[in-house]
């Protein structure tokens, strides 16, 4: 979780299932070659991988924070 800035993700190439923790319960959005999505600050999340893949992160470091989603 990163409390500071939103992440963007882009997956380059591959599968992969990126799960959000919303206060509403769990959504999983599928990604495919070429999808991109913004994760707003503060929302916990995990990616995985469905195939194998390469994803680009973007997000400011600073305060990031780690647990089982």
């Amino acid at each position: 979780m990163h409390p500071e800035a939103d992440e963007i993700v882009r997956l380059m190439s591959g599968a992969a299932e990126l799960h959000l923790e919303w206060p509403t319960g769990i959504q999983t959005v599928k990604m495919l070659d070429g999808d991109a999505y913004v994760i707003p600050k503060g929302v916990w999340h995990t990616v995985k991988v469905i195939e194998p893949c390469r994803m680009l992160h973007i997000t400011m470091g600073a305060g990031t924070q780690h647990r089982a989603l």
